[in-house]
C-alpha cells in the first residue's frame, strides 16, 4: 500500500472502536467536538509525508518498492539512522515538538519489536516471525498506533498480580487466548488503528504467574476493548484564544478487555515469564523510542525558549538580570540537547544481534533524564516571565466587540494590544491551561517518575571505572617525582 494520505486515514477511523467520553460513545472522533480537531491533525502528519518537498527527506524506499515513513527504516548504517532523525526532526519543527505521539513516534517501537525477532523467537522461531510480521504489515500499510503497557493498578501497594484490573489470559481457544483485564496510559488511542500491548513494569511477576504474560497488538475496534478517555482539553475555540490546545489534544486513555480474544498471529511473547521481564531491554525500547523523545525535545524547547523571550521582550523585562537569568536557563537546556542529538548519531551503536543501528544508550537516557528534570523548571519560568499578565487577557470576541479601546489597555512595547495579547494567550495556553498542565505531568513523567530514573542511573552506571580511580589515587606513588601513578593502560608490559 505504500504511503497513506490524509483522507485515508480519516476514512479509516470511521470504524466501530468503542470510545467512551462522558459517560457516551464517540461514534466519529473525526467529527466529534474536543475530538474531530486532533484526527485532523494527524491526519496533516500523513499529508506532511507526501508533499513533493519534503517526501525525499521524510520518506524511503523499502525492501519492497514501495515508500515508507523513515521512521519505520531497519537502520542498517549509520547514515540510516541520520536520516531519520533528520524525519524525526522535520514534523517535530512543523508542531514545535508538541505532538508527543505522532505517529513516527509509534513506526520506531513497531520497528524494534520486529527487529527483536531472534530473541522472541528463540525458543520457537513462530514468535519471532509474528513480531516480525506485525512491524511489516504496520510498515505497508502506514498505520498509526498506540501502546499500553502501564498497569491500570487500584492501587499502588498490591502487587498487580493480587489486583483483578490486571490483563491475563482467562482461557485458550483453538483461535487464541482470550483476556480480561484493563491497560494504560493509551496516548492518541481514539485517533490510532491499532494497540501495542506490552505486558512489562510486573516486577512481582513469577513463573507461576505466566497468565499474565503477554504481548499482542490488536485493531482498536476489536471487539471485547473499550476506550475510557479522561476530560476533553481542547476547548474547540477560536486560533486566538486557544492557539494551542485548539490544535491537538492527543487524548489519554485506559482501555477495558472484556473477555477480548486475542488471534494467536497478533502475538509475539507469550507466557515466557523470563523473556517478559527482559521485553524492553531486548528490544532496547529506550534507544529506538528515546530517538524521538529527543529530536522532538530539541523543538518543543527551542519553541519554549522563544515564548519566553517574545513575552519578556514585549513587556520590556528582558534586560533585567533576574529575567535573562531564567532565558538563560532555557537556552542552556536548549543547547544540551541539541548536543545529544549529535551524539545519540554520532555515537551510535551497532548491535551484535540484529546488526542494526541504534542512537547511543548514554545519550538517550541522559536526554530522557535531564527532560523530565527541566521541562517543569522551564514551565516555571515561562510562568514567572510572564506574570499576571496571564490573567488578565480579553477574548477575541472583546476585542471585535470594544476594538480600539482596549489598545491603550492592553498593548506592549513593541507591539498593539490584540497582538501583545495573542502572545500571552499562547504562554497561558502552554503554561497554565489544562492542555498545557497535561503536557508537564507528560514531559515529567515520561519513561518513569524523578526517583525511577535516579534509581536506573546509579543502577547502570559504571561504577567499576569510577572506584578504579579512587584505588589508584589511594596508592602510594612510585618517587615524588611522579605524584600521579599511571593507569594499568598507561603502564609497559613488564
Amino acid at each position: 500500500m505504500g504511503l497513506r494520505s490524509g483522507a485515508e486515514y480519516l476514512d479509516a477511523l470511521r470504524d466501530k472502536r468503542r470510545i467512551i467520553y462522558d459517560g457516551k460513545r464517540v461514534d466519529d472522533v473525526t467529527a466529534e467536538p474536543g475530538f474531530r480537531n486532533t484526527a485532523h491533525a494527524v491526519a496533516q502528519y500523513y499529508d506532511f509525508q507526501n508533499l513533493p518537498e519534503v517526501r525525499d527527506l521524510v520518506t524511503y524506499e523499502t525492501p519492497d518498492g514501495d515508500r515508507a515513513h523513515l521512521s519505520f527504516i531497519e537502520p542498517r548504517t549509520q547514515d540510516d539512522l541520520r536520516r531519520r532523525a533528520q524525519a524525526f526532526a522535520a514534523w517535530a519543527e512543523v508542531t514545535c515538538g508538541h505532538m508527543g505521539r505522532s505517529p513516527d513516534y509509534m513506526n520506531a517501537c513497531l520497528m524494534a519489536v520486529g527487529a527483536a525477532q531472534s530473541h522472541w523467537g528463540a525458543k520457537e522461531a513462530v514468535w519471532g516471525q509474528r513480531a516480525y510480521d506485525l512491524y511489516l504489515d504496520a510498515r505497508r500499510r502506514d498505520l498509526c498506533y498506540t501502546h499500553t503497557f502501564v498497569q491500570a493498578h487500584t492501587d499502588r501497594f498490591t502487587p498487580a498480580t493480587e489486583q483483578k484490573s490486571t490483563l491475563r489470559v482467562v482461557r485458550e481457544t483453538a483461535d487464541g487466548p482470550v483476556v480480561t483485564g484493563a491497560k494504560a496510559v493509551g496516548t492518541l488511542a481514539p485517533y490510532a488503528d491499532a494497540n501495542l500491548c506490552l505486558g512489562g513494569l510486573m516486577p512481582d511477576v513469577k513463573d507461576e504467574h505466566a497468565h499474565f504474560v503477554i504481548s499482542f497488538t490488536l485493531p482498536m475496534e476489536a471487539a471485547g476493548t473499550t476506550w475510557i478517555c479522561r476530560d476533553v482539553m481542547d476547548p474547540e475555540r477560536s486560533h486566538f484564544d486557544a492557539p494551542l490546545s485548539g490544535k491537538s489534544d492527543e487524548m489519554d486513555t485506559v482501555v477495558i478487555f472484556e473477555d477480548c480474544l486475542i488471534p494467536w498471529d497478533n502475538i509475539y511473547l507469550y507466557q515466557d515469564v523470563e523473556l517478559f521481564h527482559k521485553q524492553l531491554q531486548l528490544m532496547r525500547f529506550h534507544d529506538a523510542l528515546g530517538h524521538h523523545v529527543l529530536i522532538r525535545s530539541v523543538a518543543k524547547v527551542r519553541f519554549l525558549f522563544g515564548l519566553a523571550h517574545m513575552i519578556a521582550e514585549t513587556s520590556q523585562v528582558s534586560q533585567r538580570t533576574n529575567i535573562q537569568e531564567r532565558l538563560g536557563e532555557f537556552a542552556m537546556f536548549l543547547e544540551n540537547l541539541e548536543c545529544l542529538a549529535i551524539a545519540a548519531v554520532e555515537g551510535a551503536e551497532q548491535d551484535a544481534t540484529n546488526g542494526l543501528w541504534y542512537a547511543n544508550t548514554k545519550a538517550m537516557r541522559t536526554a530522557i533524564r535531564l527532560n523530565a528534570d527541566y521541562y517543569p523548571q522551564l514551565i516555571h519560568h515561562l510562568m514567572q516571565i510572564g506574570g499576571s499578565g496571564y490573567v488578565n487577557m480579553p477574548q477575541e470576541r472583546t476585542f471585535d466587540t470594544l476594538g480600539s479601546a482596549l489598545e491603550d489597555y492592553f498593548s506592549g512595547a513593541s507591539r498593539e494590544a490584540k497582538e501583545k495579547v495573542a502572545l500571552y494567550r499562547m504562554g497561558w495556553d502552554m503554561a497554565g491551561s489544562a492542555w498545557g498542565q497535561r503536557h508537564e505531568l507528560y514531559e515529567r513523567f515520561f519513561f518513569g517518575e524523578h526517583t525511577r530514573h535516579r534509581l536506573s542511573a546509579y543502577e547502570w552506571a559504571d561504577k567499576e571505572a569510577a572506584m578504579a580511580m579512587v584505588r589508584r589515587m589511594l596508592t602510594p606513588p612510585p618517587s615524588r617525582f611522579e605524584p600521579y601513578p599511571l593507569p594499568d593502560h598507561y603502564r609497559q608490559s613488564e
